[in-house]
């Protein structure tokens, strides 16, 4: 029979002076709910993740839980089943957010891994272009060291050229620098000889400095006699034979002067080609040292260009080296994410679920009752026996569940007082 009002409120009154935890442990174990399980629901709902929660309705929560999810779905009335809704929501949203934080932290080890691809190109491609750059290098430094026995050659011949230039042109300038006194000679002190053009003594001077000239001259000893008479004589005194001394003299002078000419015109063609040739050779010595300018400053690119790669790749090698410890904290940080989640899942999720679905003692008498109908029907004997099972495992699920459908009452009047505290 069912207690009074007068009752109801005399232990309305009585249960508000009981310590809280002593009147949930009561409920508790008149539905049939271990303490652990309650807990893992009542840590849920002060869970971090849901701090977004008013306190005064978490508060109304944690106050209805023993009186609402702890009851057997199937003497929930309204009002409870309402609160279970409203637990259910802030235990999904909770296994959402670990889950959106699962999937970010799966992302950064996914971008983290991706960086490591990367980093594995960048540091080939750096390994590559510091050999490029050897080889270049290598290859500079060998045109370098070409130019240089280049250019030892073109100093080398420019030097033999010069050395025979100046030997082969000395007999060739000996033999003009020889015309042109003669020509000189023959033109000055002889003409004036010749022609009386001189006063007192001058015509000694003259002839002195005619005698080196005119031993010089092809002239038989009698006739190179008789001119030094007769060159001194003033043409008013000279007779027949100093005028013909006076003929030879200048026809020797002439033919000197001839021969010298002959010579100067057989040796010049080979003077210039010994000046062309020193003037190539200059020219090739000029050539060489641009060259040999050129491959040094490519050789010093080169070897900058060279530092440069291989600075490019012990950095690369740096940032390689650091990943491993990056990737293993975003991998430990996703790993923990993961655990979090699974573990919260397996125990607050699922109590949730098993208490969501929990029936009472009453259901499971009907239950039983169906089954033995379904035994008595012939029902086939395994489907009988999982009928049977399953009436079993909700049995020991719903331990002191005989009282849940007496307490629904109580339990409304609980939820109602926690909302007005």
């Amino acid at each position: 029979m069912a207690p009074g009002r007068n009752n109801k409120r005399a232990l309305a009154a009585t249960s508000a002076t009981e310590p809280v935890a002593k009147k949930v442990a009561c409920t508790l174990k008149k539905q049939g709910v271990c303490q652990d399980k309650y807990k893992l629901i009542a840590d849920a709902l002060q869970h971090p993740l849901v701090n977004d929660l008013p306190e005064d309705c978490r508060n109304m929560l944690l106050a209805a839980l023993p009186l609402s999810l702890c009851v057997a779905s199937d003497v929930r009335r309204d009002f409870q089943d309402l609160v279970v809704t409203m637990i259910e929501e802030v235990v999904s949203k909770i296994a959402e957010k670990m889950q959106d934080a699962l999937n970010s932290e799966s992302e950064k080890v996914k971008d983290v891994e991706t960086s490591k691809g990367e980093l594995d190109q960048k540091l080939k491609a750096a390994a590559e272009a510091l050999k490029d750059a050897q080889a270049l290098t290598s290859h500079r430094e060998t045109e370098l060291q070409t130019s240089c026995r280049a250019l030892q050659g073109a100093q080398a011949t420019l030097s033999k050229l010069e050395e025979e230039q100046r030997t082969g042109d000395e007999a060739f300038q000996a033999a003009k620098a020889e015309k042109e006194a003669m020509e000189a000679a023959a033109a000055g002190d002889f003409e004036k000889l010749k022609t009386g053009e001189w006063e007192n003594d001058d015509g000694k001077e003259m002839l002195q400095a005619l005698r080196p000239f005119l031993a010089k001259l092809s002239m038989d000893s009698s006739l190179a006699t008789a001119s030094q008479n007769v060159l001194v004589k003033k043409p008013a005194q000279r007779g027949a034979f100093d005028s013909t001394v006076m003929d030879e003299v200048d026809k020797s002078f002439q033919a000197k002067i001839t021969e010298l000419s002959q010579k100067l015109a057989t040796e010049e063609p080979a003077s210039q080609d010994r000046a062309t040739g020193v003037a190539n050779a200059k020219v090739e010595l000029e050539t060489a040292e641009a060259a040999q300018k050129q491959a040094a400053d490519s050789v010093m690119n080169a070897r900058d260009a060279q530092k440069s790669a291989a600075a490019e790749l012990h950095a690369m090698e740096v940032v390689l080296a650091d990943y491993e410890p990056t990737f293993k904290a975003a991998t430990e940080i996703r790993d923990d994410k993961q655990r979090q989640l699974e573990t919260f899942k397996n125990s607050s999720c699922g109590v949730f679920d098993e208490l969501k679905c929990r029936v009472s003692a009453k259901k499971l008498k009907e239950l039983a009752a169906e089954a033995k109908a379904a035994a008595a029907a012939e029902i086939p004997a395994d489907a009988a026996g999982a009928m049977t099972a399953d009436i079993k495992d909700a049995t020991e699920a719903a331990q002191g569940g005989e009282e849940a459908v007496m307490d629904t009452t109580e339990a409304h009047d609980g939820v109602q007082a926690a909302e007005h505290a």
